[in-house]
């Protein structure tokens, strides 16, 4: 397995990025490569800010590995903002529902997907 190294905020986009929350605490976004799957990290919240930071990331170190499948893991995660849905429908659209995976789903979270009529459009654990 791969894991693709650190980088910060200036240096070329891999796929670890620190990101401030409304709080200036640091928030990581880590990605890891094995056998043709990419996996990402969040920690803690996915406000507006946080996901648009994130989706740069995301879509750059998908442009550059062409992955065959996505998971995004939220075990760690306690919030989303629909920023970061549209970036899960982006997902959806542009790999199809059997590339992309949501696991470590927090209830609150399903909550979230649920309430916004998400919650078949997605693969969720």
């Amino acid at each position: 397995m791969e894991v693709i190294p650190e980088i910060g905020e200036t240096d070329y986009p891999g796929s670890t990025l620190r990101m401030k929350n409304i709080n200036m605490e640091k928030i990581m976004t880590k990605s890891t490569w094995n056998q043709n799957i990419l996996t990402f990290t969040f920690d803690e919240r996915m406000d507006s800010k946080n996901s648009l930071e994130a989706e740069k990331i995301i879509d750059q170190t998908i442009n550059k590995k062409s992955p065959q499948k996505i998971i995004f893991d939220l075990k760690n995660v306690t919030y989303v903002a629909s920023a970061f849905l549209r970036i899960c429908i982006t997902i959806v659209k542009k790999m199809g529902k059997d590339s992309f995976l949501i696991i470590n789903t927090q209830p609150q979270i399903k909550k979230i997907f649920e309430i916004s009529g998400l919650e078949d459009f997605f693969d969720l654990t």
